[in-house]
């Protein structure tokens, strides 16, 4: 990406164009942020524990390990909301410094459990529940899903490819019919097992969306949070909530 002063120009292409808003509201206030959610979208509500404290640490950690972070916690009478466990959750292949089907490094992106350091992810998700605690899980889901993952069959089948070529699922999620398998197939199941949100944490720029100017960040904050296997209107007290980058103005 090109930068000015050194600040990447990555949230916006070459082809994208900017409205200035001139707020003249002298000191009401109020009124002054009406108008600008006339512009920018209406503000959503986060969860209450979005408020609260949030633990997070790029470690490789293992189930016991989290566990005993949150003792820690408790044994000093510090409240703990949020327990997010970064990348390593998932298989990884750090030492096969290799590229993916994708052209990504291999194990970035990642959907299923290292049975290594999470060997029942059900009963870890469980206990944090029982210490009222929320789980995060890290995502980098620029390579799709991969041959690899515990669930590629059905999203092989569910997008018309045969699994026995063992060929990757492209990531696409403006398709509508990638974005539904993808949330059915590959998120639901960990959601069930107990992950309340998702650290959506892209970081492959803006090259690979379809949509005319549209940015990608804004693309996935929008279907993340729109999520009808996560949210929907037979559970009006989750409000929806991701940890990502901004997608710039209204987002």
């Amino acid at each position: 990406h090109n930068s000015v002063r050194g600040i990447p120009n990555c949230y916006y292409s070459p082809s994208s164009h900017q409205d200035l808003y001139f707020f003249g509201h002298g000191h009401d206030y109020k009124a002054a942020l009406r108008e600008f959610t006339l512009v920018s979208g209406p503000i959503p509500i986060p969860p209450r524990y979005a408020f609260g404290i949030f633990y997070s640490r790029y470690w490789a950690y293992n189930d016991i390990g989290q566990m005993e972070v949150a003792r820690e916690y408790e044994s000093r009478r510090i409240p703990l909301d949020v327990m997010v466990t970064d990348m390593d959750w998932h298989i990884t292949f750090y030492k096969e410094n290799k590229k993916d089907q994708a052209g990504e490094n291999m194990g970035w992106t990642g959907f299923t459990w290292d049975k290594h350091l999470f060997p029942n992810p059900k009963a870890f998700l469980d206990w944090c529940k029982e210490k009222k605690l929320r789980n995060t899980l890290n995502l980098h889901p620029a390579s799709g899903i991969q041959p690899w993952e515990a669930r590629y069959n059905e999203m092989a089948v569910a997008m018309g490819i045969d699994p026995k070529t063992q060929h990757y699922v492209p990531w696409t999620p403006e398709d509508k019919k990638f974005a539904n398998n993808f949330f059915k197939l590959i998120l639901k199941p960990l959601q069930d097992e107990g992950i309340d949100f998702w650290w959506l944490d892209w970081q492959q720029g803006e090259s690979w969306i379809k949509i005319p100017l549209v940015n990608p960040t804004f693309w996935l904050n929008h279907i993340f949070t729109t999520n009808p296997y996560q949210w929907n209107d037979t559970s009006p007290a989750l409000r929806p909530f991701i940890l990502h980058r901004w997608g710039g103005l209204g987002n």
